[in-house]
């Protein structure tokens, strides 16, 4: 350890002296996952703004902070725009991200001045049809089931299934292509439906039984409409997960890349 540490303050005084960073010391203390030297480096190293930026985005990506990655990244794009393999990294981890890391991403960052080859593209278009999503776009293969089943997805309206579950219930599922949760619906408020008609026409609206069964009714009524719409939500969350998960393995595979 005390070998390790005398090299890196050795070679980091050499660099400080001149005012430059060592791409090639950085990526040692990357391949060896030296956290706190690597901060350490370039936090006691003077250079231009933008190049320290450029490399506490890479520290920042490698060490899993998103959020600080971003920020830092966004100042450094006219580095950024001169590597174009780290940009189709970059771009491969953040296809599958959170909802506003990702937004960030591929449309403040990413824009179309660094789109500058065929797979930055590719993978620009792949996030972007989950925001503007179209009916025919060329999409590889192995992508093609997993997006149209996400762009149905976005077809479906949930005030739709809403609307269909109040006039029959479960129609709001079957509306969703999902036969068997349609079924299930009806029969459990269909159920206490009947149920409380036969109360009221032997006892009477106000007898207990009568009330119990009403309110029953009314409750799975209620969660079998609110239900249907909320599902509607659900399903297009689902499928652009699953059209983005598959996205990324795909890419993962097809584009090989590292930070260095």
């Amino acid at each position: 350890m005390s070998i390790r540490l005398t090299v890196f303050f050795v070679v980091f005084s050499i660099q400080s002296l001149f005012s430059q960073i060592d791409n090639t010391f950085l990526k040692h203390l990357s391949d060896n996952n030296l956290k706190i030297e690597y901060f350490s480096y370039l936090q006691n190293t003077t250079c231009s703004n933008d190049t320290l930026d450029f490399y506490f985005s890479k520290y920042h990506f490698q060490f899993g902070d998103d959020s600080s990655f971003l920020v830092h990244a966004a100042r450094a794009k006219k580095l950024l725009k001169q590597d174009t393999s780290l940009l189709i990294h970059y771009s491969k981890h953040f296809l599958n991200k959170e909802t506003q890391q990702s937004n960030e991403w591929f449309n403040s960052i990413l824009d179309t001045s660094l789109l500058l080859n065929d797979q930055l593209k590719q993978l620009h278009l792949v996030y972007n049809l989950t925001q503007y999503p179209l009916e025919t776009v060329e999409l590889p293969l192995q992508l093609q089931k997993d997006y149209q089943l996400y762009y149905r997805a976005t077809k479906k309206k949930p005030i739709v299934a809403g609307l269909f579950s109040a006039i029959i219930p479960g129609t709001g599922l079957l509306y969703l292509n999902k036969p068997r949760a349609f079924a299930s619906n009806l029969a459990i408020v269909g159920g206490f439906g009947y149920q409380t008609y036969e109360s009221s026409r032997i006892f009477g609206w106000q007898h207990p039984l009568t009330i119990i069964n009403a309110a029953f009714f009314s409750g799975f009524y209620l969660v079998n409409v609110i239900g249907s719409y909320l599902e509607v939500k659900k399903n297009l969350r689902e499928r652009q997960k699953q059209y983005l998960i598959h996205a990324s393995t795909y890419y993962a595979d097809t584009y090989p890349s590292s930070l260095y």
